[in-house]
């Protein structure tokens, strides 16, 4: 009799399932077809985005949140990001961004609503707006750039920061530059020793 009422329950359990989890299934189709319609509905908080150029520059940032654009979670704005970027011949760039576009597809980012750079060699900057590639490991600047060092201020139309920069002046480095064009003008400080 025991045997029977375990058979018994065990024949439930399997009819429960084979109505059960398709109906689960219908369910959760039924709720990313509802997460499609209203965008993506997702919200990361506090998320951290790392990963290596082709050169072997490694960039580490994080943001407050995150909000994919579209279902398939290939764009994203990003609130209140910050990040570091440490070229492979040891310069190192501290960005930060009050808002931020990630297209995952392409490895880009988009600063639209400005732009904070730090270097660990002294130079403070802004900008209006940039993208970088994180792939190639470059950052494009404009909207007016503003800098400090130093040497004394920095005024240009552009700012590029990359590990290596093909053509111009930059090119004949071995290292990282920065590279400040369109406009630009130098205020230089005599340091006390000059």
């Amino acid at each position: 009799m025991a045997r029977r009422r375990a058979a018994d329950g065990y024949s439930r359990l399997v009819t429960l399932l084979k109505i059960g989890l398709p109906l689960t299934g219908a369910a959760l189709l039924g709720s990313v077809a509802d997460l499609e319609a209203m965008g993506t509905g997702l919200k990361v908080t506090n998320p951290r985005f790392s990963g290596a150029s082709l050169d072997g520059d490694r960039y580490d940032f994080e943001a407050a949140t995150v909000v994919p654009r579209d279902i398939a979670m290939e764009m994203a704005e990003v609130d209140a990001l910050t990040g570091t970027i440490r070229f492979a011949d040891g310069l190192a760039v501290d960005l930060e961004a009050p808002f931020a576009t990630v297209d995952l597809t392409s490895e880009t980012l988009l600063f639209d609503r400005g732009l904070a750079v730090r270097t660990n060699s002294g130079i403070e900057a802004t900008a209006g707006s940039a993208n970088m590639d994180l792939r190639q490991g470059v950052l494009h600047a404009d909207g007016g750039i503003a800098a400090e060092a130093a040497l004394g201020t920095i005024v240009s139309d552009r700012l590029t920061i990359a590990a290596r920069t093909p053509g111009g002046v930059a090119a004949l480095t071995e290292g990282s530059t920065l590279l400040f064009t369109g406009r630009v003008k130098l205020r230089y400080v005599p340091q006390e020793n000059d």
